[in-house]
């Protein structure tokens, strides 16, 4: 035979299915857990039992990818499906499940997302008409006691502060030692 000639065997299983015949867990138990490739995919890495780490969907998401991680890999793109266009299936409805939130990081993405010029309200003045509509609309609403006590007690005791540059603030501690208490700046 051929010393030259050599055989590899390729594993073609799902990640998840070798990480859990490696770590001895049955299907039950993966419900909900997540697998982790040490070294990515995209940068070489395998599904080698050594380079996969199955855990919860949280640790997964907050330790394993930060949100700054995951803002990257979203800005570049990430794993969207752009122009694929998906169709209900009969008696179900496109889109997440009623009462499911955003995680956190997609909270952060959409905020960044939506900071200045790319707010569709960002310059927008309402004309005195819409001013008007507005101000219409909420004459004669009233707020219930509890938050008028929560706001009243987040005012008291607050102080106005100013700086030797002219800066003033208004809050409960002297902002710093050079801060001293009135609105007008010492001559």
């Amino acid at each position: 035979m051929d010393k030259s000639v050599s055989i590899v065997l390729v594993d073609n299983r799902h990640h998840r299915v070798i990480a859990r015949q490696n770590w001895g867990l049955t299907k039950e138990q993966m419900k909900g857990m997540h697998v982790h490739h040490r070294v990515k995919r995209s940068e070489g890495g395998t599904n080698d039992p050594s380079n996969l780490y199955v855990c919860s969907k949280w640790f997964h998401n907050n330790i394993w990818h930060s949100p700054e991680e995951y803002l990257e890999w979203a800005a570049k793109g990430g794993a969207s499906n752009k122009g694929v266009k998906k169709k209900a299936k009969p008696g179900k409805r496109l889109g997440r499940p009623k009462g499911t939130k955003d995680s956190v990081q997609t909270r952060l993405r959409k905020s960044i997302a939506r900071l200045g010029p790319n707010n569709p309200r960002y310059g927008v003045v309402p004309d005195k008409e819409t001013r008007a509509k507005i101000s219409e609309k909420n004459k004669g609403k009233r707020h219930s006691q509890k938050r008028k006590d929560d706001q009243t007690s987040a005012i008291l005791g607050r102080k106005w502060w100013v700086s030797p540059e002219g800066m003033t603030r208004l809050c409960h501690d002297r902002p710093g030692p050079e801060w001293t208490e009135g609105r007008v700046k010492a001559s």
